[in-house]
């Protein structure tokens, strides 16, 4: 029997440019689990992408604000996760967005991933002590707060225990809080900081890109171990980009590591800022060349501005 891949999809825009990404992805063994951003409307989406065969958009009470560096982002993944689990699906699970485009074959898709099952590709990389902020540890042992849903309008907090707490900038950003939020979200977070955060001690803390491949059987070891694990859930509700830090610690810290392996998707971070650089056609030979690196897939794209670069994609991976 064909490996059943299953495809979980986080998504706030472009579902025109969705549906050309299905009509690439759509075999009979692909199934969809799509989440769009609660603060967005889904009926574009539906209507898009609805006629395709096994597609699945998560119910009202399943959405969430998936607000950038923020829980929501873990949370609609885990939600899609259930739906998968609920539907009793095997094979892979693939993490992409609506931005993704796959840059290989179906043909070799499949026989890629029957080939490799039971590898989990994910990108890990140890968080190390206070000390190397360089390397993520600023992320799990202070507190950041969202202001508002738009991109980077966020403030994080050291606790009492760290020189920075007696910093100015500190006293500024409880003030910006108050004002910017209310007095309430104010009162809630000074008693978090008189304690020192610890990432929990039954894990050792990992960091890596978002976009994953499992295996079933790793999906239901992720889905036991929060259902054991509730407090997990919640110590990230204050981490910087959780998504990047959730689901790789608990693969990487429970997983042997002979089964796991370098992302599937191809991202260019070459432009220095909080975004991914947008794919276009001068960089379609970067793109190809990255089939040979074992990619299956690339983001970030957008058709709007330029289309020209999945045409040429297209024609590659026949």
């Amino acid at each position: 029997m064909p490996l059943e891949i299953n495809y979980l999809i986080l998504a706030h825009k472009g579902p025109r440019q969705m549906a050309r990404m299905f009509e690439k992805l759509e075999t009979g063994c692909s199934n969809f689990y799509i989440h769009i951003d609660k603060d967005v409307d889904i009926a574009p989406f539906k209507k898009e992408l609805n006629h395709y065969a096994n597609v699945y958009f998560l119910q009202e009470e399943q959405r969430v604000s998936a607000i950038w560096a923020d829980i929501g982002m873990v949370q609609a993944t885990i939600n899609c996760m259930r739906q998968v689990i609920a539907h009793q699906r095997t094979g892979y699970c693939v993490l992409i967005s609506g931005q993704d485009y796959p840059i290989r074959s179906t043909q070799y898709r499949s026989e890629f991933l029957t080939a490799q099952y039971g590898i989990n590709f994910v990108q890990g990389h140890p968080i190390l002590p206070d000390g190397c902020p360089e390397l993520g540890s600023r992320r799990i042992n202070r507190y950041k707060v969202n202001l508002s849903k738009s991109r980077n309008d966020l403030l994080v907090f050291p606790s009492i225990y760290d020189r920075e707490f007696y910093r100015k900038f500190t006293f500024k950003s409880f003030l910006t809080l108050a004002k910017r939020r209310d007095i309430k979200a104010c009162l809630e977070l000074i008693p978090k900081t008189l304690q020192k955060r610890k990432f929990p001690a039954y894990l050792q803390p990992f960091s890596g890109s978002q976009w994953w491949a499992l295996p079933m059987e790793t999906i239901y070891l992720i889905e036991n171990f929060i259902h054991e694990h509730p407090d997990y859930l919640s110590y990230h509700q204050y981490t910087f980009a959780p998504d990047e830090i959730f689901f790789q610690s608990i693969i990487y810290s429970l997983v042997n590591s002979d089964l796991i392996r370098e992302e599937i998707t191809y991202v260019n971070w070459s432009q220095n800022t909080n975004g991914p650089l947008l794919l276009q056609e001068e960089h379609f030979e970067e793109i190809i060349c990255q089939g040979g690196n074992n990619k299956l897939f690339a983001r970030k794209f957008d058709i709007d501005l330029d289309s020209r670069i999945l045409d040429l994609i297209d024609r590659e991976s026949l």
